[in-house]
């Protein structure tokens, strides 16, 4: 009986030790690698800063989002709002969406981060999930709201997580007008709306040209000038004419911005200046001479945007804002005569969700939207004239 309970005993322990082994390896592992005494690496994704090696090619990257990128996510387009006193951080989800955030201390609350016209998918499942995993990253980052503008359809919007508050848009291009490039250039041509096609024929009769040109101080001038006229028939402000030559120098000098003048007799008679990130183009600013001296040069300058833009790769071209698509026929809207001269390169205004807060923090964020977000932004266009976002 003895020997029969040893034998038990002995087989038992045999069998059992090597598991026990085991484990005890495997806790040992764990309380090394929380102590750093073991750098272990188990290739589990999660949300994260951008290395070094993937800043360097970020812009790259964007591309590679399901809604092909943004310029306004890029580093070198988001340069003008470091000058602005805001940190650029890059990050990356851990379903590979790649976005950029615009971080800002506020103090006595933390961190406020904005992704501008990011985070970079079209599909609100993805958001969703990219916000459940951003919340313990933010908090990490002592971040207290994070706020958005996804460019995901109006249509979509009742998929999206209940967790974001809807607040004021910021960006002009929440609603727009798009032009499909990926097809040949006569087809393009003539899918044009009538209007449209009427006007680039005009002023190619009459003699308008338009040229790419070097975004140097005296053609910058030659914009701003133009730009800063329009604004004024037009009813809006500016902001201070170093922010508009900081991009256009620095997005020309890498290749991804070009800035067009139409001449008419020798004189610049409209300006656009044009920015490309892979296989989109976006038309940021334009303006022409308030005299109409010749019919159609705004329309000859766009057409030959969007030719130079589809050379390059592009596959569409944005227009960069308009009024709303139930709004496009309002006469009263501010912006009627914006969304008239678009709409005759496509009748279809494309509505994008808008801006969304996502709360961090809730007591702070109460706090932030509550009492001081309208006060900081209103004292912030006192002193600086510009925008605070």
């Amino acid at each position: 009986m003895n020997k029969a309970l040893s034998f038990f005993v002995l087989t038992l322990v045999k069998i059992t030790l090597p598991f026990i082994g085991i484990s005890v390896l495997i806790s040992l592992l764990f309380f090394f690698r929380n102590y750093n005494i073991l750098k272990i690496s188990y290739n589990i994704k999660h949300m994260r800063f951008a290395n070094e090696k993937e800043t360097k090619k970020f812009n790259e990257l964007l591309t590679k989002n399901d809604n092909n990128g943004s310029i306004f996510q890029s580093y070198d387009y988001l340069q003008v709002k470091k000058d602005s006193n805001w940190q650029i951080k890059h990050l990356i989800s851990d379903n590979d969406i790649y976005f950029t955030v615009l971080e800002r201390y506020i103090f006595g609350l933390g961190n406020l981060w904005y992704a501008l016209k990011g985070p970079g998918t079209a599909n609100p499942s993805k958001l969703n999930n990219l916000l459940d995993e951003l919340k313990d990253f933010a908090k990490k980052q002592h971040v207290f709201l994070f706020k958005c503008d996804p460019e995901i359809p109006l249509k979509e919007k009742a998929k999206l997580s209940k967790e974001l508050i809807k607040t004021t848009d910021i960006q002009t291009n929440i609603h727009t007008v798009l032009v499909d490039l990926n097809k040949s250039e006569s087809t393009i041509l003539k899918d044009l709306p009538q209007k449209g096609r009427y006007a680039i024929n005009r002023a190619k009769k009459d003699g308008v040209k338009v040229v790419a040109v070097d975004a140097n101080t005296k053609n910058c001038e030659i914009m701003f000038n133009l730009l800063n006229e329009t604004a004024n028939g037009a009813g809006f402000s500016l902001k201070p004419k170093s922010y508009y030559f900081s991009y256009w120098k620095r997005l020309s000098h890498l290749k991804m911005g070009q800035l067009f003048f139409a001449k008419f007799e020798n004189k610049v008679v409209a300006s656009a200046f044009v920015m490309i990130l892979g296989k989109k183009a976006t038309y940021k600013d334009g303006a022409s001479n308030r005299k109409k001296e010749t019919y159609g040069a705004s329309y000859l300058l766009q057409w030959e945007a969007m030719l130079w833009a589809k050379e390059k790769g592009a596959l569409s071209y944005d227009l960069c804002g308009s009024p709303a698509s139930w709004e496009i026929k309002n006469q009263e809207h501010p912006y009627y005569r914006i969304g008239k001269f678009k709409t005759q390169f496509n009748k279809e205004v494309t509505d994008y969700v808008g801006t969304y807060d996502f709360p961090i923090n809730k007591i702070k964020y109460f706090i932030w939207s509550r009492f001081f977000e309208k006060l900081v932004k209103r004292l912030y266009f006192m002193v600086k004239h510009m925008s605070f976002y």
